[in-house]
């Protein structure tokens, strides 16, 4: 509509093939008082369908007698064409038919002509547009809530999604924590056991010492005792609870240093010379001081280990890329 019902400006279409009927309800029009309106006239069934089609009348008023049409077929024809102007039927005939079959049709209101006034038609008038309004912000209120519902289906959805994905992953969680206290109560049981064992086969090593069969065995079977708590203490320390230390400058060769001095006691029994090969200066990274040590001693027990039985020399080397930009460690 383009007007609002307060404003009553209305742009009417009448549709009468009769000029005496066209000219009394223009007449009736400006007799309302107060009222602005611009009454347009079509005189046949063809010439309405056209001017219907322009979709921008506030009201349309059709003659139910149209020579050949009828204006029922007017008001399907607005429903049909999706004008959304409310249609009144003006009739010579009042009957509860013809009351009946204007509504089947989709007229908003009918109006016998014998019975109009200019206060009748301007309330049935004013009364159909305004019907119409309401019709259309219910619609609209329908549309939108309509589109509410589907979006927050869709929401619901995605956050039942999520909810879904968040507890499998906090089952798969608390499983993994289970888990974890299981291994780390089992590694840490073992790791007493394992002790006991290395340092009985340590004293042994030092009771039959000149004994070179019985040395060969005990020294292989302490070696694999040693293996069995360095594997003990890696399950201990991949199943417990990470505290997150923050990154800070280090200095490489000073973390080396450390750790030659961690693994002297083990180089000096299983007759291993250290050797590690450094320039002057200093080699800065951004790291975690007790992971970094950790790595390299793991890396410097395993070289040791493979060296058995017969011992050897683990090299230690820190090499630049040609940018400069990084490091590099190897263990030989």
């Amino acid at each position: 509509m383009n007007h609002t019902v307060n404003n009553r400006h209305w742009k009417i279409l009448l549709v009468e093939d009769d000029e005496d009927d066209y000219v009394l309800t223009r007449t009736l029009l400006s007799e309302v008082r107060g009222n602005r309106y611009d009454l347009h006239w079509a005189t046949s069934y063809d010439a309405a369908v056209h001017k219907i089609s322009e979709n921008s009348w506030d009201v349309i008023l059709v003659d139910y007698d149209l020579g050949s049409h009828t204006g029922l077929e007017v008001v399907k024809n607005v429903s049909a064409s999706g004008c959304h102007a409310p249609v009144i039927l003006l009739t010579g005939r009042g009957s509860y038919e013809t009351d009946v079959e204007a509504m089947k049709a989709g007229a908003a209101d009918y109006l016998t002509k014998a019975e109009a006034n200019s206060l009748l038609l301007e309330r049935t008038i004013r009364y159909a547009i305004e019907k119409r309004q309401n019709d259309e912000e219910l619609r609209k209120s329908r549309d939108e809530l309509r589109k509410s519902r589907d979006e927050l289906e869709v929401r619901v959805r995605e956050r039942t999604q999520e909810l879904e994905k968040a507890n499998r992953e906090l089952i798969k969680a608390e499983k993994h924590m289970a888990m974890s206290r299981m291994i780390a109560s089992i590694a840490h049981e073992l790791n007493n056991p394992i002790q006991t064992i290395e340092n009985c086969l340590y004293l042994l090593s030092n009771d039959i010492a000149g004994n070179d069969s019985g040395q060969e065995v005990l020294d292989m079977a302490l070696s694999e005792a040693r293996r069995i708590a360095t594997l003990v203490n890696q399950l201990r320390e991949i199943y417990r609870p990470m505290k997150v230390s923050p990154m800070q400058p280090l200095d490489i060769c000073e973390v080396l240093s450390e750790v030659k001095t961690l693994i002297a006691p083990h180089l000096q029994h299983q007759s291993v010379i250290w050797k590690q090969r450094l320039e002057t200066e200093s080699y800065k990274v951004n790291g975690i001081l007790d992971q970094l040590k950790q790595i390299f001693i793991n890396i410097s027990l395993n070289g040791i280990e493979a060296m058995q039985p017969h011992g050897g020399e683990l090299t230690v080397e820190i090499c630049r890329d040609a940018l400069n930009q990084k490091i590099g460690i190897s263990f030989k």
